[in-house]
């Protein structure tokens, strides 16, 4: 199983979820509060941290060839904001919208502190996720991301990766 929001799953304590799904922004770790703009181009606080505005990066595609749009970082959002189970950091959310190529993000407290939290939340295609039910019991046998990577092959022994030839980023 490959979802991103099931940490007790092979896949992901491996890594192999976060080379196939992928955040707005990456985050490093051993140098904070350096991050890196990824699937978001920019970000922007207002409303004294209660709005965060992401300019999604335009040209990306799912590794099933489909575009990865805002309409997919909202719907990534609004299924976090309704299901606890994959909810992995708690924030509580409150509207997600898209205006253009803008994704916009309120909250009724400030939430400064909390943009690796909200910014790192592996972003999921809508034209797949839309239909799976329970996002928390979700298997994703075969994963579609934006990632450098995707699934080339799964058995009860093991997988491998193979390079996605439409990754968005220069190789």
């Amino acid at each position: 199983a490959f979802n991103p929001f099931v940490p007790t799953q092979a896949a992901y304590g491996m890594g192999a979820t976060g080379l196939i799904y992928e955040p707005l922004i990456q985050f490093n770790l051993v140098a904070p509060p350096k991050n890196y703009p990824w699937l978001a181009t920019s970000y922007a606080w207002s409303n004294g941290g209660k709005t965060l505005t992401f300019a999604i990066r335009q040209g990306v595609k799912w590794s099933d060839g489909q575009p990865f749009t805002p309409d997919d970082v909202v719907f990534s959002f609004n299924m976090v904001k309704a299901n606890a189970a994959v909810n992995l950091t708690g924030v509580k959310y409150g509207g997600v919208s898209a205006s253009g190529n803008n994704v916009v993000l309120t909250f009724a407290t400030p939430q400064f502190a909390n943009l690796q939290n909200i910014a790192g939340t592996a972003m999921v295609p809508k034209h797949i996720w839309a239909s799976v039910g329970n996002p928390g019991t979700f298997v994703d046998a075969s994963p579609i991301g934006t990632g450098p990577m995707k699934l080339g092959s799964f058995t009860p022994q093991g997988f491998t990766l193979v390079k996605n030839t439409s990754y968005w980023q220069a190789s």
